[in-house]
Formats: C-alpha cells, sequence, structure tokens
C-alpha cells in the first residue's frame, strides 16, 4: 500500500512539474530574433515565426511592436493564409490586448479585404 502511494506521489510530482515549466532562456532568445526581424523590416517573417511558435504571447509581442496601418497598407504585404491565421490566433484570446487585436482586425479587414473588392470593381 505504501509502495501504491509513493507512485502516486511521484507521478503528481512529475505531473505538477511539466505542467508548469520554469522561464527558459529561449523564450528571450525567441523574443530578440523577432525583435531583430522587426527591426530589419522583415515584418511578414516576425509574423510567421510567431504564428507558426503557436505562443500566443510571441503573437502579441510583434504586434505589440508593429504599426498596422504602416504593414497592412500595402494590400500584398502578407500572404492570405498567412492573414487569416492572424485573425484566427488574435481572437482565441480577447480578454488580453483587446484594443490592439481589434485595430488589427479593422486594419486587415480596411486593406486587405476590402480593398480586394474595390481593386475587382474598378479593374
Amino acid at each position: 500500500m505504501q509502495q501504491m502511494r509513493a507512485l502516486q506521489t511521484a507521478a503528481l510530482a512529475a505531473v505538477a512539474a511539466s505542467a508548469t515549466p520554469a522561464p527558459s532562456i529561449a523564450v528571450a532568445a525567441d523574443r530578440q530574433a523577432l525583435a531583430q526581424m522587426i527591426k530589419t523590416n522583415q515584418v511578414p517573417l516576425a509574423f510567421e515565426t510567431a504564428l507558426n511558435q503557436g505562443d500566443q504571447s510571441a503573437l502579441e509581442f510583434v504586434c505589440n511592436n508593429v504599426d498596422p496601418d504602416a504593414v497592412f497598407a500595402f494590400p500584398a504585404a502578407m500572404s492570405q493564409p498567412v492573414l487569416l491565421s492572424l485573425l484566427q490566433q488574435l481572437s482565441l484570446r480577447l480578454d488580453s490586448d483587446t484594443d490592439l487585436k481589434f485595430r488589427y482586425f479593422l486594419v486587415i479587414y480596411i486593406f486587405n479585404f476590402s480593398f480586394r473588392k474595390f481593386a475587382k470593381i474598378i479593374f
């Protein structure tokens, strides 16, 4: 019986340790890499990298360090799949940085989707 209890305690400790990982140096390195991409005007690559990481905080980091008006002013600044993924990822957690996220939603819609509709009408 004591062996069973010891095994359960060890298993619970292992689960608790894996559920709360210690902050890693990799997170800081990722942020530095994203900041470098933004600094060198590789903004689409920064967005793709953050989206591929699947880390909401990485995406929010990029969004906080990029002016959406400047990025999305050009209709082909990012591919359609990246734009859709960006919209989807930003909408996952609307409880944080809500104003920033809605600003991105609005700018992406105005400069990308409505421009394409307008361009089809004109051309």
